[in-house]
């Protein structure tokens, strides 16, 4: 099994790759202490098996920024207390972008499919700011930008002549 370079193995380097795009949807919830101690391999608490690497990480950091996994953490399910959770169906290098998006609030995509791919794992994953991103959306569709409503004070405006 081949060890993450991300978490304990990983150290505590800068960024790795220079990416086509720079993600940050949640408006920058980096955690800086938090994503040190993760970077260092410290007090983390469970390990996520994706694929044949293992990400050291911190539950409460995960289970903070993904419903999905926040519900695996604390419901009675066989993975619930588990060191070791095995994730399924998702690339190891594109679990390790959401790994970086989850402590640091960014990560750098090096193309356009790791992009769709990342987006995908967040949405499976369901991380706060893709839902947040949507609450958003939906928000500005239901908000009127035109219509009677913006324009019924400019009849009782006062005269400018």
């Amino acid at each position: 099994m081949k060890r993450s370079s991300h978490g304990a193995a990983g150290g505590a380097s800068k960024r790795r790759c220079k990416g086509i795009a720079v993600v940050q949807l949640g408006g920058g919830e980096a955690k800086p202490r938090q994503a040190a101690l993760w970077r260092q391999g410290l007090l983390c608490d469970v390990q996520l098996r994706v694929g044949n690497e293992v990400f050291p990480a911190h539950r409460l950091v995960l289970a903070a920024e993904s419903t999905f996994l926040a519900a695996l953490f604390t419901g009675h399910f066989k993975d619930s207390l588990a060191p070791l959770v095995d994730i399924h169906e998702m690339a190891p290098r594109i679990s390790a972008l959401a790994l970086d998006y989850m402590y640091d609030g960014t990560c750098a995509v090096p193309d356009i499919t790791s992009l769709q791919k990342l987006l995908s794992v967040a949405s499976v994953l369901q991380i706060a700011a893709s839902r947040r991103r949507r609450r958003q959306r939906r928000a500005a569709r239901s908000w009127p930008t035109r219509g009677p409503q913006w324009n019924s004070n400019l009849h009782n405006a006062p005269s400018l002549d």
